[in-house]
């Protein structure tokens, strides 16, 4: 079987006519990245869509990364299947699935024109087509990330614009992969400023700055769907500078030392440095943390070393989430030892998990 993932790649223009360029990632499946220019019919129709603006993207190079492999046979049953447009005989029951899908009939088939719900598959087609799609867009950026450093090419972060995947049984008839998107939704209240806006006054007013550690935290927040590599990095540094900044304050005699020093595992700063220290002026001695909330950073620490020390680059953003959200906790912890009493209500407030909603 053949499994297609396509994409752009923004800010890189090729000239109409140059031959594609090939490149095989031998330690994903053996998966052989196409990057080409667009075709005329491609810019045609994608300034239709901008109308008639161009913005670049349709000039950008198109990139294909294509991996030919046998699934199980359980899985390979169901792709014949769904060749012969009904869903596999291993679907769970229709009162299972998300909602009705009104394009699929009693007997399973679905009509013309649809995309297959990925949701409405049993959990091992879904893993399957995750891990596959996975698995070609780590490929991709293997490849993009190459040219970018071979070349010095200079562009945007991430210069990728991942669009839909393809399955096929013989590499002429290809069909979009069953759709498993999914968002997630952090909460997002709108603050109630006017319930403290004196109190934020106050901070004004003393000269007080958003502490580093916080701000680097909603950078690393930021990047956590989309970039869960950078995310854990700049997270566990965030709460890493949160504990410095604290440390000081308490001992502002030892700061240099503090400050030049390699900073000792972050779990023995929680449990054996920071209970240690002399409380600030109007704060408290700070707590160490419970073994749940250790192990969680634990688990990040583990997922920054295999990023730095191995190289590993293709995160699943669900882990990430859950230390972010530890961090950010024990930032507020550390912020009421410091003697902000306010932020012990945050510091105690359950770590809130974004909500993953699949769409398709």
């Amino acid at each position: 079987m053949f499994f297609r993932q396509d994409s752009i790649y923004r800010k890189l223009e090729l000239l109409s006519g140059s031959d594609p360029a090939r490149f095989t990632v031998p330690d994903l499946r053996k998966t052989v990245v196409t990057i080409r220019p667009p075709t005329e019919q491609e810019v045609e129709r994608l300034k239709d869509k901008q109308k008639g603006v161009t913005y670049g993207r349709d000039r950008a190079a198109r990139v294909h990364a294509i991996a030919e492999f046998e699934p199980s046979e359980k899985i390979a049953a169901a792709f014949r299947a769904l060749d012969e447009r009904r869903l596999p005989d291993d679907t769970p029951p229709r009162e299972e699935w998300p909602r009705k899908f009104d394009y699929i009939t009693e007997k399973l088939q679905v009509e013309a024109n649809y995309v297959v719900p990925g949701s409405a598959l049993s959990e091992s087609m879904k893993g399957f087509v995750r891990q596959t799609q996975e698995g070609l867009i780590a490929a991709t950026r293997v490849v993009v990330g190459n040219v970018r450093w071979r070349l010095a090419y200079i562009g945007p972060h991430d210069p990728v614009q991942f669009l839909h995947a393809y399955w096929s049984l013989d590499a002429k008839s290809w069909h979009p992969m069953p759709s498993t998107t999914s968002v997630t939704i952090a909460k997002s209240e709108i603050p109630r400023i006017d319930r403290s806006r004196d109190a934020i006054q106050e901070l004004v007013d003393a000269k007080a700055r958003e502490p580093l550690g916080h701000a680097l935290w909603h950078e690393a927040s930021q990047q956590r769907a989309t970039n869960p590599r950078s995310a854990i990095l700049i997270g566990l540094a965030a709460l890493e500078i949160g504990i410095k900044h604290y440390a000081i304050n308490c001992v502002p005699y030892a700061a240099w030392l503090i400050e030049e020093i390699p900073s000792p595992p972050i779990e023995k700063l929680l449990t054996d440095f920071l209970p240690g220290l002399p409380p600030i002026d109007g704060g408290k001695a700070f707590e160490a943390p419970d073994e749940e909330v250790l192990a969680i950073i634990r688990k990040g620490v583990t997922i920054r070393n295999q990023v730095t020390h191995k190289g590993v680059t293709n995160l699943n953003s669900a882990p990430v989430a859950q230390v972010l959200s530890t961090v950010r906790s024990l930032l507020w912890q550390l912020d009421a030892a410091a003697g902000m009493d306010w932020a012990a209500e945050y510091a105690a407030a359950p770590a809130e998990e974004p909500e993953e909603i699949i769409v398709g």
